[in-house]
């Protein structure tokens, strides 16, 4: 404003020109200074007004400022919360524009299994579909309401990324209908999980449905709430009444007490309960036999009980067959129990109903066993029984069925089988009634009797051809001494002549071997002491066999006499010998062994014409190559040989046969490959002077009362030496594997005294078992057992700490004395 005033008054003084007076001037300027005051209050007074007026025109600029700032947050907030629900929804959500995506979520990425958005935006959704019939059929219904502003939805089947189908439901709905082309939402719900888990549902409904066992389901307060139709018909209420009832309205009386106390108790402490319980009809009374599980059904969530459960399956046919079962076994208990061979009653799914003392022996087990044992298992061939069964099933019964069993320690037998069927009354098969006949030792001793009629028959044949033979010969060789004798030297056919006398020398050795053989030789047999002959023979064994094969004599000092021919008794020594020359081509040991034993009615009834009595044995054992099963069955057959064309005639080991048993002898072999060979002749001994040399009578033979544990993978061999030792006094365990002679040494070491060991088991060798014995104590008493001599295996056995050996078969006599020794001995 000042500067206003100064402005007019440098006006008005530019425009007086200073013409006026002073005073005039002054007056004028006052009156000019008046107005201007006076202009300049309305002036200041208008823009307080204005002012004012701005001042609030401002403030509601401000307050709308902050109103449209405020709903711009909430705005954003509102669609940044909205992203998020649709981001993170579980089910797919997809905005379409004419058939094509313009956006989806998370969810529907990972539904389809897309890694990338470029892999579906302004895309067809086409490509969401498992087909074109899909695509079109459910476009057609999503697409018929959106115009209306109805949300549509339907079924259908998607295609994910990888190929793989899935059901889905689908929802869509305009988001400004009728316009569509602002976009379509589509909500997406991946339903395959759901179809799959009522397909399951529907199934476990139609099981339930036509289950033959009584299905049911009540409250805690035991009110029926649901039953099947079988369990309908069991207890006479339909489906429709069932909630009139509760359980103990299909439950007899003499079983209330049994649900109060035991069965609902239990079900409420431990989930569960099974076992026999009776329903009652409802209308008819009749009682219906069940075995009954019943268990309890919690709320997931808090696992407070809700239900009880009952599932019952109808016994009473099976009760009323066991039953009959039991009545036809007693029409025939006398035969049954005191039958010798094993007899027994079994149910189709191979479990014994019942089996006499005999079958429990025939296999090894004890009464308990019955209870777990299959039938099945005892069948060495897997499909045997099932071939068996069809048989009987087809022809009614089976009489003397060869089969091959196994009894509980795994050892095999050969058995007779004979079964019938058992059928109720109304002809339905229920079980089988079977007879075993155990024949492993009949066929043992017919296998035999089979070899000894073989070698009767070879040796009969042979002696006939080489009669007829020899003939032949000694008309070759007596024509040709003739004709060589009225040539000389120089003669052109004197050596042809010579060849063919030659030949026919060697052609006649040939037959007197096989004359040996069928026993037609005359033998000269007088008393001689065998231990003499070894050490004669032995003489000339080292002038004639190679000297990388050591010989050794283990020849007893009291040996008994035997009548024999000293020439023949060398014969069967030479050739014993060369046959283990050719048994060790790189050299070994070659062991001669005499020895007193007693053969009693235990071993002559496991092997054909044994008779008991006192013999001497001589042992020919060699540390070569040894043989299998298939050469020992023929190794004393003639002209049986494993060498190669031209190297042997194969009449050796004949000949030694025909020689041993011309004198009432018996010859055996032991071989294992790899182990060697022991032959053992078996010699009838006859008095002689010196009787003081002779064994004591077995009664006389000081017994004892400790726990021996006899080790052997052959029965017989087992039961023989458990018989001759328990006679003594001694306390018997056998074991008829390694593996199981340890379990049973660690289980009972403070008492077994002694070990009487196998030396050749099947899996684990009686070697390799003296060794687990002496890990577990290396102070334990073990005998060695074998059928070889005791070199090779035998000694080896001996030097790793075994404290003496036994020969087998049990000699009574040297048996008993050998292990009175070997524990007095024991520290």
């Amino acid at each position: 404003m000042k500067i206003i005033s100064f402005f007019l008054m440098y006006k008005a003084v530019v425009e007086t020109g200073f013409r006026r007076p002073y005073s005039l001037l002054l007056r004028e300027l006052n009156r000019e200074q008046s107005a201007l005051r006076k202009i300049n209050e309305e002036l200041e007074e208008r823009v307080t007004e204005r002012t004012g007026q701005l001042r609030g025109t401002n403030e509601q600029l401000s307050k709308d400022i902050i109103d449209r700032k405020s709903t711009e947050a909430a705005l954003r907030e509102s669609e940044h919360l909205l992203k998020t629900i649709l981001s993170t929804s579980p089910v797919g959500i997809a905005l379409t524009k004419e058939r094509r995506i313009e956006w989806a979520n998370e969810s529907l990425k990972r539904m389809f299994g897309f890694d990338d958005e470029h892999e579906y935006l302004r895309r067809n959704t086409r490509m969401l579909y498992s087909s074109e019939e899909e695509y079109h059929v459910a476009g057609k219904v999503l697409y018929q309401d959106l115009e209306t502003g109805k949300v549509s939805d339907t079924d259908t089947k998607f295609r994910r990324k990888d190929g793989s189908v899935f059901d889905a439901r689908v929802q869509t709905k305009a988001l400004n209908p009728p316009d569509l082309s602002n976009g379509i939402i589509s909500v997406i719900s991946d339903i395959s999980f759901r179809k799959q888990a009522a397909l399951e549902l529907e199934k476990l409904a139609l099981i339930v449905k036509n289950s033959s066992e009584l299905i049911g389901l009540s409250d805690l307060d035991q009110r029926l709430i649901f039953i099947n139709e079988a369990g309908s018909r069991m207890v006479g209420i339909s489906q429709d009444d069932v909630g009139q009832y509760f359980v103990q309205d299909v439950i007899p009386d003499s079983y209330q007490d049994l649900m109060k106390t035991t069965v609902i108790p239990q079900i409420l402490q431990e989930g569960s309960w099974a076992g026999f319980l009776q329903f009652r009809h409802i209308e008819t009374g009749n009682l219906t036999d069940s075995h009954c599980t019943t268990f309890l059904i919690r709320d997931p969530g808090t696992q407070q009980p809700l239900y009880f459960a009952y599932v019952a399956l109808d016994i009473t046919e099976r009760k009323v067959a066991e039953e009959k079962l039991r009545e036809s076994e007693q029409k025939y208990r006398s035969l049954f129990v005191h039958s010798i061979d094993g007899v027994c009653v079994t149910t189709r799914d191979c479990k014994f109903v019942e089996a006499n003392q005999s079958l429990l022996d025939i296999y090894g087990f004890s009464r308990e066993d019955l209870h777990t044992v299959k039938v099945a298992d005892l069948y060495v061939e897997t499909d045997a029984r099932t071939r068996l069964h069809e048989e009987i099933e087809l022809l009614g019964h089976v009489r003397d069925y060869p089969m091959k069993m196994r009894r509980k320690d795994g050892n095999e037998i050969d058995c007779l089988l004979s079964a019938s069927l058992w059928k109720d009354e109304n002809g339905q098969i229920i079980g089988y009634q079977t007879l075993i006949r155990d024949v492993t030792k009949s066929k043992l001793l017919e296998k035999q009797l089979w070899q000894s009629q073989k070698m009767e028959s070879l040796g009969t044949m042979a002696g006939g051809i080489a009669h007829d033979f020899n003939n032949l010969l000694t008309i070759i060789l007596g024509f040709s001494e003739l004709l060589l004798a009225s040539k000389t030297e120089e003669d052109p056919d004197y050596q042809d002549l010579k060849n063919i006398v030659s030949t026919a020398e060697k052609g006649a050795e040939l037959v007197r071997r096989v004359l040996t053989f069928s026993r037609k030789v005359e033998s000269s047999p007088r008393p001689i002491d065998l231990n003499t002959e070894v050490q004669q023979s032995k003489k000339l064994l080292q002038r004639t066999i190679p000297k990388m094969i050591a010989i050794e004599l283990r020849l007893a000092a009291d040996l008994n006499w035997v009548n024999t021919d000293p020439g023949q008794i060398e014969q069967v020594i030479l050739n014993l010998a060369i046959n283990a020359q050719h048994a060790m081509p790189q050299g070994g040991t070659l062991t001669f062994e005499t020895e007193n034993v007693t053969l009693d009615e235990e071993y002559c009834r496991t092997h054909l014409k044994a008779e008991p009595g006192e013999y001497v044995v001589l042992s020919v054992s060699d540390t070569g190559h040894g043989m299998g099963k298939e050469v020992l069955e023929h190794i004393f057959e003639p002209f049986f040989t494993t060498k190669g064309a031209g190297e042997g005639t194969g009449l050796g080991l004949a000949m030694v046969y025909g020689i041993i048993t011309s004198h009432g002898g018996r010859i055996q072999c032991y071989s294992e490959p790899g182990l060697g060979t022991t032959f053992k002749i078996y010699l009838p001994a006859i008095a002689q002077e010196k009787e003081s040399a002779r064994a004591a009578p077995e009664d006389n033979i000081k017994g004892g009362t400790e726990t021996i544990l006899l080790v052997d993978d052959e029965e017989f061999i087992r039961d023989l030496g458990k018989r001759i030792l328990s006679r003594a006094g001694y306390k018997i365990l056998t074991a008829d594997t390694g593996r199981q002679a340890l379990e049973v040494y660690r289980q009972q070491s403070q008492r077994i005294s002694m070990v009487i060991l196998d030396l050749v088991m099947p899996q684990m060798g009686g070697k390799e078992c003296l060794d687990e014995l002496l890990k577990i104590d290396p102070n334990a008493t073990v005998l060695v057992a074998s059928g070889f001599s005791a070199n090779g295996p035998v000694k080896d056995s001996i030097e790793a700490g075994a404290r003496g050996f036994v020969q087998k078969p049990y000699k009574v006599t040297q048996f008993l004395q050998t292990v009175r020794a070997v524990l007095d001995e024991k520290p």
